[in-house]
């Protein structure tokens, strides 16, 4: 099977950082490719997306998202970001779509939670790979 010509962008952003990208089959159920920092040889698995993402189901996964905003690539611990969404007042979890159908997404990253955002940048993680 081939791979999107998104996640092969994803994968690239990802590449050109110093990760290893690593395809999975069946390793992970709501992962694509699986990311391996240089530095420290660990090992993250991420579910690759074309916005700001948040599904109930990927709760408690160990599952990070990326996703491209206006050309800039984002991976986010998926839990860690909605406990840091929520601490500051965002509205994302309230919602008829989080209540009703367990997910939220938004197509970019809004203005007012950017200084939350950017620390998931993947240049900003290379030394604080968790």
């Amino acid at each position: 099977m081939r791979r999107s010509k998104f996640l092969d962008t994803i994968s690239k952003h990802l590449e050109r950082l110093g990760f290893q990208v690593q395809e999975i089959v069946n390793e992970h159920a709501f992962a694509d490719i699986a990311v391996y920092c240089n530095d420290s040889g660990k090992k993250c698995y991420i579910a690759a997306k074309g916005r700001l993402t948040f599904y109930r189901a990927y709760l408690r996964q160990n599952l990070h998202v990326a996703f491209l905003d206006n050309g800039k690539l984002y991976l986010y611990p998926h839990d860690q970001l909605i406990e840091e969404l929520k601490i500051a007042g965002a509205p994302y979890f309230n919602t008829v779509s989080w209540i009703k159908r367990e997910g939220y997404s938004n197509p970019i990253v809004p203005q007012k939670y950017l200084h939350i955002m950017e620390k998931y940048h993947p240049s900003n993680l290379k030394n604080t790979w968790y």
